[in-house]
C-alpha cells in the first residue's frame, strides 16, 4: 500500500518531490531507500502488466507491438506517465543510492 501509494505521488511530481518523509518515519527506512523501493515496485508492475504478455505474443514484429502497446497503456495509467521517464530526468545528474538503482537496477556494482 505504501509503495503504490509513493508510485502514485512520484508519477504525478517526480520522485525527488515525493513527500515521503511521513513514509520513512512510519517504515523506519531511508529516503533513498524509500525512492529505490518505489522503482523496484514500478518495475515489478512494468514487467506483470508489459513484459509477461507481450511474450505470449508471437516473437517478432508482432511482439514489440504488444511492448509498446502494453508499456504505452502502462504509463498512460499513471498520473503523469512513465516513472522510470521522470525519474531518468530528476537523478540524471546526481549521485547516489537512486541514481544508482536506476543505471544498474542495484546498488553501484563495485
Amino acid at each position: 500500500m505504501i509503495l503504490e501509494a509513493g508510485l502514485d505521488m512520484a508519477s504525478q511530481f517526480g520522485l525527488e518531490d515525493v513527500s515521503i518523509g511521513a513514509l520513512a518515519k512510519e517504515t523506519h527506512m531511508s529516503k533513498k531507500n524509500l525512492q529505490s523501493d518505489i522503482l523496484r515496485y514500478a518495475g515489478h508492475l512494468f514487467f506483470q502488466s508489459v513484459v509477461v504478455p507481450a511474450l505470449k505474443t508471437e516473437a517478432g514484429i508482432p511482439r514489440i507491438r504488444a511492448l509498446v502497446d502494453n508499456g504505452i497503456r502502462w504509463a498512460s495509467k499513471l498520473t503523469s506517465g512513465c516513472i522510470f521517464v521522470q525519474a531518468c530526468n530528476d537523478f540524471n545528474n546526481r549521485l547516489g543510492k537512486v541514481r544508482d538503482f536506476l543505471r544498474y537496477g542495484r546498488n553501484k556494482p563495485a
